[in-house]
């Protein structure tokens, strides 16, 4: 077989980059078309620029997809074309297919070519016909004009559009749009302006910045292209019409996101379809794929192919071949395709390259010699170089004068501080050894009042007059407040004791201990304390301290003696301990205060009384059973596949992101567990005059903060209208909102860290669910947060959601206490989104649980839950 051309990179050793990012802005045709009158949009159809019109309806741009097919060409000598290699075939893209795609005329320019157009600036501007003084007009600027009807005059409007189209279409250089002055010049006949190959200007824009990029360019991870780069893939569209089957909606662009957008009000659509790389990746890997390698024309819009041609292009045999392999339709494969760099090879470029660089650089002009006469070489160089030694010699004198000046000035101060601080260390002794010996002397005291009573068990007498000393007082209200805090932090609220007969939170604190006669204690005992750990104990402390008070032994002088009985060991040897007790009655309530509970954390592996268990999200049925299914995608997840998920389109690759989590999720992997909420959410069952929570993904977040900017410079802020991008949001709401609690929506903070925000509309409140604290202060979330603060209450009167009497003040930012935490950078995301499900469930008391075991098992089967929506495992 004949040789046909080698590949530019090996296959396999292609380089993986981001995406080609581009100045155009398919968005801007649709903000063109809107603005034109019906009759002024029907004269752009029916011209040569009717095609390109039409060309919004179709899949937007996609720069991974164009970096992909970049990083797959073919070394050709032709300067006017390029080949692509795609699912084994080869795919011609030149002049004559740019023509097909977009319609514009490329034949051969006329008498008056593009050098003359910029003479007729000179000879008569038609410029300041058209903007008057303005030196310097945007393609925004226009727009708004055509909108606003600033012009009237319809063929100045039509002129209006046709610049905008070749500014920020077909032409783009920069993410300034401005309108040329050139093209300006060209448009005062508007027949002659359509017959103009506008097409072959674009072709050479576009074509000479591929041209321009070798190996090393082409590894890098982003590339700049200028032109119509869509045109490329609306041709690979035409080779390959299954890159239709799957399209997704654009998480992020690669078109120009310029200020113009922006500033002009019209928002992105939030609903923007286009290709979807991955899909494009597993059809380039079949084996049978249908491929045109030279599309066929357009039936409605023939090309004539003989002006489609180039004086100054060169020759190519090898090209030829592919030609006439075509013509005879010979079934190419993948294993046809030869050649290449592969990345050692692009290493050693990069290298030389750098090294040529280095070499410019570093070449040294040539020395030119100077005859010296040798009799006065020494007296003539220490006449130059003396005053340059009295300098330095004065320079170091003073250098060490200073020197010295500081020395004395540190041993002054050294020695101010060794003073002062050995002033401080006797103050300090001498108070330490007051308090010593005053704590030393009290112990004293008391161990001898002990021994003057006698070794014995103390005996406290009772006044026979029916009187109580100011001891017996004294100790029963001491045993009374402890036995109280026990069983305020002891006692299980709702908790029966299996060894009473009655409820436990029945008996009175004040009558646990009634002395009849005297009191007799022993020293022997436990101490308890508020903050024992008791679960592990039989019947629990409360109930061992009750039995011990109640059954105490009573002697024949009616004493009420407590001893050893106390310990809790020997209650749960007793078997008769539950005979003939009578529970004390109390009003107490049995509930952990709020203030010991609000932020103490003990722990995942203890589950305290006042908090709530964790709700699973992903998670269902069990954790075994999502375990095993995981275990069953992992091999499904080697090989690629594609699936949908909401319209969202979702790879193996971000299946494999989220489950794993080695790094911070992407706005991407957060819309999909976004989405997968919103499903799991219809499934639940609603409580009938409940109202309910609304769950966002980033886009909605990302919108109105684009929005902002201009929301903040409006002097009136009630006839602020909100762009449809934000709208739409809400616009599915309309008629409900006023039922709606809450609205949840993920954030990111500097692409890393990922929260969960609760806006609450009840409480005029935005709580923020923050799992690990250290990274942002509050000041800095509440900076970061003001735009959905301050323009949120207004969104929702514009929605119908709420009216407010007065002045409309922003929300409250709030960052939730007791969260519970997660320091693990990548758990961030799947953290926030578990966060905002329990506290739409639970409030905040489910979210106290929330530990990083439960999110690395709600990760595994979020994955899990996203494959299943499209196949069952």
């Amino acid at each position: 077989m004949e040789s046909i051309p080698e590949m530019m990179f090996a296959a396999g050793e292609e380089p993986v980059g981001l995406r080609v990012l581009t100045y155009q802005s398919s968005r801007a045709i649709k903000r063109i078309v809107n603005a034109l009158e019906e009759e002024e949009k029907g004269v752009i159809l029916e011209s040569s620029f009717g095609k390109i019109i039409e060309i919004a309806d179709k899949p937007a741009f996609s720069g991974r997809f164009a970096r992909y097919l970049m990083s797959r060409q073919m070394k050709i000598k032709k300067k006017h074309e390029a080949w692509f290699r795609f699912a084994g075939h080869p795919i011609r893209f030149s002049l004559r297919e740019f023509a097909i795609v977009t319609g514009l005329p490329c034949g051969k320019f006329p008498p008056k070519s593009k050098t003359k157009l910029k003479e007729t600036i000179t000879e008569k501007p038609y410029w300041p016909a058209l903007f008057g003084k303005v030196e310097v007009v945007t393609v925004s600027s226009v727009i708004k004009m055509l909108r606003r009807k600033t012009v009237t005059e319809r063929e100045t409007r039509i002129k209006f559009a046709c610049l905008a189209l070749l500014s920020s279409v077909l032409m783009p250089t920069n993410l300034n749009m401005k309108i040329s002055r050139e093209y300006a010049e060209a448009i005062e006949d508007l027949g002659e302006f359509f017959a103009y190959p506008w097409g072959r200007v674009a072709f050479e824009m576009l074509m000479g910045s591929i041209k321009e990029r070798d190996e090393i360019t082409l590894s890098q991870n982003t590339i700049a292209v200028k032109g119509f780069a869509l045109a490329l893939q609306l041709v690979m569209v035409e080779a390959v019409p299954s890159l239709t089957e799957v399209v997704q909606e654009t998480c992020s662009s690669s078109e120009s996101d310029s200020a113009d957008d922006v500033e002009d009000g019209a928002e992105k659509s939030s609903k923007k379809q286009t290709l979807s790389p991955a899909h494009a990746r597993s059809i380039d890997k079949k084996p049978e794929v249908y491929v045109k390698s030279i599309i066929d024309q357009d039936p409605e819009r023939l090309v004539d192919e003989s002006t489609l041609t180039w004086s100054d292009d060169e020759e190519d045999e090898q090209v030829d071949n592919v030609l006439k392999l075509i013509e005879q339709n010979h079934k190419f494969c993948g294993s046809m395709f030869k050649g290449g760099a592969t990345k050692a090879d692009v290493e050693k470029m990069r290298a030389g390259a750098k090294a040529r660089g280095k070499e410019k650089k570093t070449r040294k002009q040539p020395v030119t010699s100077i005859t010296v006469e040798p009799d006065n070489n020494a007296s003539n160089l220490f006449d130059k170089i003396k005053p340059e030694l009295l300098r330095i010699d004065g320079n170091v004198s003073s250098t060490m004068t200073a020197v010295k000046d500081v020395n004395t000035g540190l041993g002054l101060l050294h020695g101010s501080i060794v003073g002062q601080v050995e002033v401080w260390l006797g103050k300090f002794k001498e108070e330490c050894s007051g308090l010593v010996a005053e704590a030393v002397k009290q112990v004293v005291e008391a161990v001898n009042n002990n021994a003057n009573r006698g070794a014995g068990t103390p005996i406290m007498k009772v006044n026979q007059e029916g009187g109580r000393s100011a001891e017996d007082e004294f100790y029963d209200t001491t045993i009374r407040n402890v036995i109280g805090n026990i069983n305020k932090y002891a006692t299980p609220p709702r908790v029966t004791i299996q060894n009473q007969g009655v409820n436990a939170t029945d008996a009175e604190p004040n009558d646990v201990i009634r002395s009849h006669g005297n009191l007799e204690t022993t020293t022997e005992g436990i101490a308890l304390s508020a903050t024992s750990h008791t679960h592990n104990r039989k019947g629990g402390v409360n109930e061992n301290v009750m039995q011990c008070e109640n059954r105490g032994d009573h002697d024949e002088s009616g004493k009420n003696i407590l001893g050893p009985d106390l310990n809790v060991s020997h209650v749960e040897d007793d078997d008769n301990s539950d005979e003939n007790f009578i529970c004390r009655k109390s009003k107490r309530q049995k509930a952990f205060p709020s203030s010991l509970l609000a932020d103490y954390h003990c722990g995942p592996e203890i589950q305290g009384r006042g908090r709530q268990a964790p709700t699973y999200l992903f998670v269902r049925p069990g954790v075994a059973e999502s375990i095993r299914k995981y275990e069953k995608l992992q091999e499904k997840l080697e090989s690629s596949i594609v699936i949908n998920v909401g319209g969202c389109s979702v790879s193996e690759k971000d299946l494999i992101d989220i489950a794993e989590r080695t790094r911070p999720l992407t706005a991407k992997a957060v819309d999909i567990l976004s989405r997968i909420v919103r499903v799991l959410q219809q499934e639940t069952p609603a409580i009938e005059g409940q109202k309910k929570s609304v769950f966002f993904d980033t886009k909605f977040m990302a919108s109105l903060s684009r929005n902002y900017s201009k929301f903040g410079k409006s002097k009136s802020k009630d006839t602020h209208v909100f762009p449809k991008g934000v709208m739409e949001f809400l616009g599915s709401f309309k008629d409900s909102i006023r039922n709606i609690k809450r609205f949840y929506l993920p954030f990111n903070f500097d692409r890393k860290h990922w929260v969960g925000i609760c806006v609450d509309c009840e409480t005029w409140t935005i709580y923020v669910l923050d799992c690990n604290t250290a990274i942002k202060s509050v000041k800095e979330i509440v900076k970061e947060l003001t735009p959905l603060a301050e323009a949120f209450p207004y969104l929702l009167i514009q929605a119908g959601g709420v009216s407010i009497e007065g002045d409309v003040v922003p929300m409250i930012i709030e960052r939730v206490k007791g969260v519970a935490q997660n320091t693990l950078i990548g758990d961030s995301a799947v953290t926030a989104v578990v966060l905002m499900w329990n506290h739409c469930l639970g409030g905040l008391e489910s979210c106290r649980s929330v530990n990083a075991g439960q999110v690395a098992i709600e990760a595994k089967a979020a994955a899990v839950m996203a494959y299943e929506l499209n196949e069952e495992l």
